[in-house]
């Protein structure tokens, strides 16, 4: 069974909004909502495991994780809507986690697979590493500085962790992700937060009020993530389609 894992519900593809799972191609397909950063990622994780525990022991090596969702540039070559499969998902170095193991792979064969379809479907996408950090990278000299210290092409909060949960339990595991804020955008956590679904009116009133440049950077937002929304729709069907999932 693959399971496909989601940092926020703002990320689920159109193929995603209904429902907890996709069928395609005759062929079930759940998704879990794990939320943002180490904490919530390895909390919703962990409860997953123990929910479907007869599920994942009874046979590990018919499963598989994909995570989707969106990501920081720091590779100043990547545009906004460009579709990313990482080579490697690195753990920024700064973390005082004392880890032995800092940097994880994709599963090859899911890969190779992530590659095909992007090909086929004429995106622009890289194939790169990735850094995980436990906080938004919002300015632009700050993601320069850690491109060059991680020798990286994009940041986000959640590919180690999961990648790492996935090592643990012998599960293939495979990231795929949109670039939505590119290496010289800096990035506003006010908008990031007018953006999720469950924020109120009146937030979004006092923010406008107070400063209105928000609502210009939060349409500008808005735009890029519909766009890649439906680019994560795009790889997501073919993906599944493409492959014998069991």
């Amino acid at each position: 069974m693959l399971t496909i894992v989601l940092p926020m519900a703002l990320e689920k593809p159109g193929l995603l909004n209904l429902g907890q799972s996709k069928r395609v191609c005759g062929k079930e397909f759940p998704y879990l909502v794990i939320g943002v950063g180490k904490e919530s990622t390895q909390r919703a994780l962990g409860k997953w495991a123990s929910d479907y525990s007869n599920i994942y022991d009874s046979d590990v090596g018919n499963n598989s994780i994909l995570l989707l969702g969106f990501c920081g540039g720091l590779d100043p070559s990547l545009r906004s809507g460009d579709m990313v499969v990482s080579t490697y998902y690195r753990l920024d170095p700064k973390l005082p986690e004392g880890r032995l193991i800092n940097q994880l792979e994709p599963n090859q064969n899911m890969f190779l697979k992530a590659v095909n379809v992007v090909a086929k479907k004429n995106m622009r996408w890289i194939a790169a590493p990735s850094i995980t950090t436990n906080d938004i990278v919002e300015k632009r000299t700050e993601k320069s500085k850690l491109r060059v210290t991680s020798n990286t092409a994009t940041v986000n909060m959640e590919d180690f962790w999961v990648a790492d949960f996935a090592r643990q339990r012998g599960i293939p595991f495979l990231s795929v992700r949109v670039v939505i804020d590119e290496a010289d955008q800096e990035v506003s956590r006010d908008a990031l937060d007018l953006a999720l679904p469950h924020i109120s009116r009146w937030k979004v009133l006092q923010l406008v009020l107070s400063r209105p440049n928000e609502l210009i950077r939060l349409g500008k937002l808005l735009f890029r993530l519909v766009f890649a929304k439906r680019k994560l729709g795009i790889f997501a069907g073919a993906f599944l389609a493409s492959a014998e999932w069991s």
